[in-house]
């Protein structure tokens, strides 16, 4: 029998199929590319802004600063250390910059401003320095970077923008500026803002345009409990905290500084304040700097009592109810001729006098915290010195004075703080032999409670 044939429309191919190509434009991988493209756009906007602020860090030169503003800035910050401070060209409001170097940088028209706005400008920036805030900057980067697709991020991360503006401000106030000045600086200075992308996130400004309203009501408002998170950004920080881990927004929370509730301790609202002024030439200084900065640091006013060419003036002791003021003045009249009349051989002859107070004029406000042992004495001090007599071109000659003005306030742990009240010149322009063209100037401010009368 024939053998059976086969059709051609039954054979079968032993051959592999051939692959088929995965697709690459799923829905994952466009969210992840979009994800990863809005991670790398705010990564460079962050590089950008950083180089930005290095680069006018760069370019600016040291702040010529009067000695009272430094003394200021000195008390204004309890272990004495302050960053650079530079003059930039090239900005309109001061600037915190640097995480790990912070420097600041203030505009040049703020060197013609008054020295109480020009510390107020100071302050603000050295309080974001006190607070460490710059060490949290690159963490809340990462979190924007990172996460910038979440809207609750943006949320949180901008009030707690906010509260750390609100908390420097407290900070500013508790040292005695006037509310309505500060808010008047503020005004000003959010005027003055340039918007730079992610500027917040890499240096601090003193204000932007960006709820400055809010901002000047809470300064001016004298009810307002300060230093204190509301409802409103705990919720948000929570939020936070949940959606994207803990540790990250509980390092700003932990910045966040509050300022001690002011309150007089039972059976201690009296206060006794006094204060010595003690004055050294710059000669003295120089050969026993070591001996005189370690006084100082110990706040040792029996120091200065063996200390040779030193002055001394001692204030009576005043005792004043805790939050009252209290003046202390030490002066005397000093008179002078005014004007000056020629008689018939011509000889120059005082005619006309005048007289003015030199010395010190000391205003003390102290207030007792809620623990009755640290006290916050907010203070002004008024320095007037002789300086010399100035010829004038006619004949006759007028006296040239010194003035000296400090308007702070600190808190005191002890009876006694040293402050530094810079250089001056009383020997103008001759000094007397053996004695330097400058001298320091001192001030122990003696201040404790007592039991009550």
């Amino acid at each position: 029998a024939a053998a059976p044939e086969i059709s051609p429309s039954h054979t079968f191919s032993l051959a592999p199929a051939a692959p088929s190509a995965p697709a690459l434009l799923t829905p994952g991988n466009i969210l992840s590319l979009l994800l990863l493209f809005g991670m790398l756009l705010q990564a460079a906007l962050l590089a950008r802004a950083t180089r930005h602020w290095r680069n006018l860090q760069r370019a600016a030169q040291p702040a010529p600063l009067a000695a009272e503003i430094l003394v200021a800035a000195r008390i204004f910050c309890p272990n004495g250390e302050l960053p650079p401070v530079f003059i930039s060209d090239q900005i309109r409001v001061p600037v915190l910059v640097g995480c790990l170097r912070p420097v600041i940088l203030l505009p040049r028209a703020a060197l013609t401003e008054s020295a109480s706005r020009l510390t107020m400008m100071l302050c603000h920036e050295l309080a974001h320095f006190r607070r460490g805030d710059m060490r949290v900057l690159p963490l809340l980067a990462l979190l924007r970077i990172v996460y910038w697709w979440h809207p609750l991020v943006w949320l949180a991360l901008a009030r707690l923008r906010r509260e750390r503006e609100n908390a420097c401000d407290d900070l500013v106030l508790a040292h005695r500026f006037q509310p309505s000045d500060y808010a008047d600086l503020i005004l000003h200075a959010a005027r003055a803002w340039r918007s730079n992308p992610l500027a917040a996130f890499s240096a601090l400004a003193m204000a932007s345009s960006s709820a400055v309203g809010e901002r000047v009501t809470a300064i001016l408002h004298p009810s307002r409990r300060r230093a204190s998170l509301g409802r409103v950004t705990i919720s948000l920080a929570l939020a936070l905290g949940f959606a994207l881990g803990w540790p990250l927004v509980a390092t700003e929370i932990r910045a966040e500084v509050s300022t001690p509730v002011l309150n007089s301790a039972p059976g201690q609202r009296w206060i006794q304040v006094g204060f010595r002024l003690i004055s050294f030439d710059e000669k003295t200084y120089a050969e026993k700097r070591s001996a005189i900065d370690a006084a100082v640091e110990k706040d040792d006013v029996a120091f200065f009592h063996k200390l040779p060419g030193t002055s001394l003036l001692s204030s009576p002791t005043v005792t004043t109810r805790a939050g009252q003021k209290a003046d202390l003045d030490m002066t005397q009249t000093m008179s002078f001729p005014l004007q000056f009349d020629r008689d018939s051989q011509g000889k120059l002859n005082p005619s006309h006098f005048t007289s003015r107070q030199t010395g010190v004029e000391f205003e003390a406000l102290p207030t007792l915290l809620a623990d009755g042992k640290t006290m916050r004495l907010a203070f002004k001090n008024t320095l007037t010195e002789f300086a010399g007599w100035v010829p004038l071109p006619g004949g006759g000659r007028e006296p040239l004075f010194n003035v000296r003005r400090l308007d702070t306030s600190l808190f005191m742990t002890r009876p006694e703080v040293a402050v530094w009240l810079g250089t001056s010149n009383p020997w103008s322009p001759t000094p007397p032999p053996g004695h330097s063209t400058s001298r320091r100037t001192l001030l122990f401010i003696d201040a404790y409670p007592v039991p009550a009368h």
